[in-house]
């Protein structure tokens, strides 16, 4: 009962989300397919630990923090390996 109800809210969230940019005039902000979703995140979470790493090579003490969340296995390997090769520590929490 309670999977169901949710399904039907994200697909109300997605329909709104389309009227909405259809009305303001930019772009379908839902991905056509898995796969450039999966790409789309790559892409920003590639950017986000690219700023990152600059932050750091350039001497910005900041605490930074940021959580990939996910339920798909070739993301979570994409971020790890991203975080080893960026020389990133990784606090690994899995609930379950």
């Amino acid at each position: 009962m309670y999977v169901s109800v949710f399904i039907v809210n994200i697909k109300r969230i997605l329909l709104q989300e389309r009227i909405r940019a259809r009305e303001i005039g930019y772009e379908d902000p839902i991905n056509p397919t898995y796969e450039s979703t999966s790409e789309m995140y790559h892409k920003t979470l590639n950017e986000i630990l690219r700023q990152i790493d600059n932050d750091i090579r350039a001497g910005k003490d900041k605490k930074i923090g940021i959580m990939v969340a996910t339920h798909n296995e070739d993301t979570i390997r994409f971020a790890v390996e991203k975080y080893v090769f960026l020389e990133l520590k990784i606090l690994v929490y899995m609930p379950f």
